[in-house]
C-alpha cells in the first residue's frame, strides 16, 4: 500500500487529504481510495471516493468502476495495434456513452467523437 498526502489551504479552511491505493505485481492501480472533505469550517462533509480498475489479457486498462457509487464509469476499452485508445465506452445509461478517438498514419491523436447512449448526436473535435 503506498499513499500520497496533499495539505489543503483556502481562507481560514484548510485539510489534509490522504489518498491510498494498491498495485499488482506489475504496477498496476487495482483500487484508489480518496478521503471525505469540506469546502468549508461550515460545509457539509462530502463522502469521499472510491475507484476499481480492470485490465485485459494484454495488460492495459479496460474497466473502471466507483465503487462508493456502484457506478461503471468505463465498462469497456478498445485498443489499437500500437496500444493507442481507440473508443472507450461508458457504463452509464443515459448521457455520454462512448468515445472514439482517431489517429493518423504515425499514431499521432487526430480527434474525438463523443456519443450520447440511445441517440444519434454525435460531438466531434478534429485536431
Amino acid at each position: 500500500m503506498v499513499g500520497k498526502q496533499a495539505v489543503l489551504t483556502r481562507g481560514t479552511a484548510s485539510g489534509s487529504l490522504s489518498a491510498s491505493w494498491t498495485a499488482d505485481n506489475e504496477g498496476r492501480v487495482l483500487n484508489a481510495t480518496y478521503p471525505s472533505w469540506k469546502g468549508c469550517s461550515s460545509c457539509s462533509t462530502v463522502s469521499g471516493s472510491s475507484y476499481t480498475y480492470a485490465y485485459d489479457t494484454m495488460g492495459r486498462a479496460n474497466t473502471l468502476t466507483d465503487t462508493v457509487n456502484t457506478h461503471t464509469l468505463i465498462s469497456g476499452m478498445t485498443y489499437g495495434v500500437a496500444n493507442e485508445p481507440l473508443q472507450m465506452t461508458s457504463g452509464y445509461t443515459s448521457g455520454v456513452n462512448s468515445e472514439t478517438r482517431t489517429f493518423n498514419g504515425m499514431f499521432q491523436h487526430g480527434g474525438r467523437s463523443v456519443r450520447q447512449r440511445n441517440s444519434d448526436q454525435y460531438c466531434t473535435v478534429d485536431f
